[in-house]
């Protein structure tokens, strides 16, 4: 799950981190009210969950109240098309006014989970403003990263290491361990899988009794796996930003996400659905979506998934690779005929499958109407979906 930059900045501050003052706000005349509490220039921010703000004009620095009130009213309501959001763009409901820092250093400090080394590790740079991705490419051997072992935390040793990485020295490094020290904190606390900064700077703010490191931007998501044991975030959700898809399949126990293909996939199990979408492109085929229907599911679940499925109205063919094991495939050919019955317009179907009561299941598929293909295997699979995007293409 991801949180808002306001929303990100107000866990920081809870653990002492120093951010910039200012607020969220969700209209002009409230970005002109908080505004008016301290002196500019200020910098409005769209809060949206998609990277490349700035260059796509969701970040912007104004001098005169009346002109934040103009350029706020702007922003309000926009559609932010960045290179993350792609070209439909993400509508702005919530922007934050906040001071314009004046610094001396500004770096990049991230904190993520590395699986290989099962630790999170602090990933620092001296080259604040960049993107992670273009950072990596242009100067790979500045990101250094730094393992913290979860019984010690974060130790002095590391602190300097992570100073020397940023060319922090002298009166910066002390409350450098500091935030460290807060940062590592909070990110094992709250679960989180990525807590970043960037750009992390050494200034002086409207509130700042002296220079201090300073959040600028802020990035954080929370592992969604761990909810459950964070009432407080998971407030914070903001389903405005997330797909309409993906929110529903989430209220019936599915694992749903949107991909950029027509090929609708429906798969029971995260490494067979994974497999699944490889060998899909491997065929040349492009995916629509990865949605994982879980082990134990009943022909309810598989019922609701063929819905979301079939809402994507880029889907042209639809894939079911069922495994039974706990879940049994003549519940899986109930919940598909279930879904489709009184449908006017039904997408072809390929499908496989294999296990638990699967000759029960291909006789349920058999004695329906509908236009399912029955296959082996994948090969088999992807030959025939080639074969119904033939016909389809030809009618349009």
């Amino acid at each position: 799950m991801n949180l808002h930059e306001y929303q990100a900045k107000q866990l920081l501050a809870q653990y002492g981190a120093a951010i910039p003052f200012g607020g969220m706000v969700a209209s002009a005349e409230e970005a002109e009210a908080v505004a008016a509490k301290f002196q500019g220039p200020w910098v409005i921010k769209a809060q949206v969950h998609a990277g490349g703000r700035g260059k796509a004009g969701g970040v912007q620095i104004v001098n005169q109240l009346q002109e934040l009130k103009s350029k706020a009213g702007e922003l309000l309501g926009k559609e932010l098309a960045t290179h993350q959001s792609g070209s439909q763009g993400k509508v702005v409901r919530k922007i934050l006014v906040e001071e314009k820092v004046s610094f001396q250093k500004e770096c990049y400090l991230a904190l993520t989970t590395d699986r290989e080394k099962a630790a999170v590790s602090i990933l620092a740079s001296r080259h604040g403003g960049m993107e992670i991705e273009e950072m990596a490419q242009k100067h790979p051997k500045d990101l250094w990263v730094e393992p913290v072992d979860s019984v010690t935390g974060v130790l002095s040793f590391q602190i300097r290491r992570v100073a020397k990485a940023l060319g922090v020295n002298g009166k910066e490094t002390a409350p450098l361990g500091t935030l460290l020290k807060q940062l590592y904190k909070l990110y094992t606390e709250s679960e989180l899988s990525l807590l970043e900064i960037n750009p992390l700077v050494f200034g002086k703010g409207v509130k700042s009794k002296e220079m201090e490191w300073i959040a600028l931007d802020a990035k954080m998501s929370a592992d969604d796996n761990a909810l459950f044991r964070h009432q407080n975030l998971e407030a914070l959700r903001d389903f405005d930003e997330e797909d309409p898809a993906e929110v529903e399949a989430n209220k019936h126990g599915l694992s749903y996400v949107r991909l950029n293909g027509n090929i609708g996939c429906m798969v029971n199990g995260a490494g067979l659905a994974m497999a699944t979408l490889d060998e899909i492109k491997n065929h040349g085929l492009e995916p629509a979506n990865f949605l994982d229907i879980g082990g134990g599911a009943n022909s309810e679940r598989v019922s609701k998934a063929i819905e979301i499925i079939t809402s994507d109205a880029r889907v042209q063919v639809i894939l079911i690779n069922i495994f039974g094991g706990i879940t049994q495939c003549d519940q899986v050919a109930q919940g598909v005929i279930d879904a489709l019955k009184g449908k006017k317009k039904l997408l072809p179907m390929v499908v496989r499958l294999e296990g638990t009561r699967v000759e029960e299941g291909r006789k349920l598929f058999q004695s329906t109407a509908l236009p399912i293909t029955p296959v082996a295997n994948l090969s088999e699979a992807a030959r025939e979906i080639k074969k119904h995007l033939k016909y389809v293409h030809s009618r349009s």
